[in-house]
């Protein structure tokens, strides 16, 4: 996990446990202590969980996880998700319903709720919704040319092994 971050607000890493942050989400000078799910490099999102809004079990169980041996070496989602909780639920999977999202521009949101941080409300940093936000003209265009490409050109070459039944 990289710990030299450029983000538009104040934030500084815990020196007493890994994934543990301090944070202005709210630009409001007020910093809170959040585990950091994840970065997204493309646009800045973080990804987090709030730790006041973890009782006093979900705290222990986090502790768990983080404070594993070699925890620092990999993000806090990728630790999550391949542990296991004392009820048999997988972490990530049970965490995943207290994470929220910071986007550069200072709004927080759910994951999965349809929206996704644009870095400078541009979406160059997404190339596939950029695609789909194509005129219908240059995407019908563009599926014609790769279906007159794909029927003149030859067929795949068999490689070794039983012939083709028409060989009989």
């Amino acid at each position: 996990m990289s710990r030299s971050i450029s983000l538009p607000y104040q934030f500084g890493w815990s020196k007493s446990h890994p994934h543990v942050a301090w944070a202005d989400l709210y630009a409001n000078g007020l910093l809170i202590e959040i585990a950091v799910i994840a970065l997204d490099e493309n646009n800045g999102d973080l990804y987090f969980i709030p730790i006041a809004s973890l009782d006093q079990i979900d705290r222990e169980r986090l502790v768990k996880v983080i404070t594993k041996r070699d925890a620092h070496k990999y993000p806090l989602w990728d630790l999550l998700s391949g542990s296991t909780l004392k009820n048999g639920m997988n972490a990530l999977e049970y965490f995943n319903q207290l994470v929220k999202v910071r986007s550069v521009s200072g709004q927080i949101f759910a994951p999965g709720a349809g929206k996704v941080g644009a870095l400078n409300g541009s979406l160059s940093a997404k190339p596939q919704i950029r695609a789909m936000q194509a005129e219908p003209a240059a995407l019908a265009a563009a599926e014609a040319t790769a279906t007159v490409a794909s029927e003149t050109s030859e067929p795949a070459k068999r490689g070794p092994g039983r012939p083709s039944s028409k060989a009989k």
